[in-house]
């Protein structure tokens, strides 16, 4: 009996030790912590051109308000196992984006917060 516990306590402190590791894993250049998410481009469009433009918090910001010809971005990421939706503006550094490139997105920024991903 007392051999039993032993097994199932050293198994239980692997598979522990193993999904820690994966938890931390290095996120890199765009940590996750910081607001980056995985996601995939949804549409581009200038600011002017959003539709219900009041939906979206970056177009809210007064920062943005008055974007009207900018380039923007909508980009689908997968958060707590639900798929949402950021508005960014287009970065002068990526010349062009096509609905379905992959990216990373920073969701609290609404300028700079986008880059393509190279995986």
């Amino acid at each position: 009996m007392t051999m039993g516990v032993a097994h199932h306590a050293a198994f239980a402190g692997v598979a522990c030790s193993l999904l820690v590791g994966c938890a931390f894993e290095p996120e890199g250049a765009y940590p996750f912590r910081d607001g980056w998410r995985r996601g995939e481009v949804v549409s581009v469009m200038r600011a002017g051109e959003v539709p219900d433009p009041r939906f979206w918090t970056c177009l809210r910001k007064a920062d943005l308000a008055g974007l009207g010809a900018d380039r923007v971005v909508v980009v689908s990421y997968r958060q707590s196992g639900r798929r949402r939706r950021h508005l960014t503006q287009l970065p002068s550094s990526v010349m062009e984006l096509r609905p379905g490139e992959r990216v990373l997105v920073n969701v609290g920024e609404c300028r700079d917060g986008l880059v393509r991903r190279e995986d």
